[in-house]
């Protein structure tokens, strides 16, 4: 005997209920670019991304940088840096940082990017990268993007994949942190 969530009555009632009902609420995400009021939360996030996930990132927690020396790169013109807030609240952080040089400066490359434990896997990173990608498309003569990840994170890597970047390369034994190496991959983006 059928049960009656079997029925096509049920099955058309069933369908019919809007699927959002179901879906969990998402606070909205802002993505902006930092300002110096920013620091003391942004130095907060990248030391606990340093302490989390030390093969992700060359630094140390030991060798995170000031605050000054973080409103200075937020003062240069070839260097941004983006954050994702939930309210008020930092949750994810990325960089974007114009080649200096002249033969290099038809690229910028992706760095520092983390999204709170948390939240990861929320789409907050996709944010994050997109907002990069679009400054990196709005510089005049900047045709590529590029940036390396450790060889060890497949999220990170199908999130770059998915924006559309190749990998080209590894670097065997990138990173030594405990007595253990780390390969990194290289990849990059063709903007124009």
């Amino acid at each position: 005997m059928k049960s009656r969530y079997h029925s096509p009555t049920f099955r058309a009632l069933w369908y019919s209920i809007p699927f959002k009902l179901w879906k969990p609420t998402m606070p909205e995400i802002h993505i902006r670019t930092l300002i110096p009021t920013d620091a003391e939360a942004y130095l907060a996030l990248r030391r606990r991304a340093l302490t989390e996930f030390p093969t992700a990132f060359g630094r140390s927690v030991d060798e995170i940088i000031s605050v000054e020396t973080f409103i200075e790169r937020l003062e240069n013109p070839d260097s941004w840096a983006f954050g994702a807030f939930d309210g008020t609240t930092l949750i994810g952080i990325v960089g974007l940082v114009r080649y200096r040089y002249k033969k290099m400066h038809h690229k910028a490359m992706i760095v520092g990017m983390f999204v709170a434990t948390e939240r990861q896997s929320s789409g907050v990173g996709r944010l994050l990268m997109e907002a990069a990608i679009s400054q990196a498309r709005q510089l005049a003569g900047v045709e590529q993007l590029a940036l390396t990840v450790a060889s060890d994170n497949p999220p990170a890597i199908r999130l770059y994949t998915s924006l559309g970047f190749e990998r080209w390369g590894v670097e065997p034994r990138a990173m030594k942190y405990q007595g253990k190496y780390y390969n990194e991959d290289y990849m990059w983006l063709k903007l124009a």
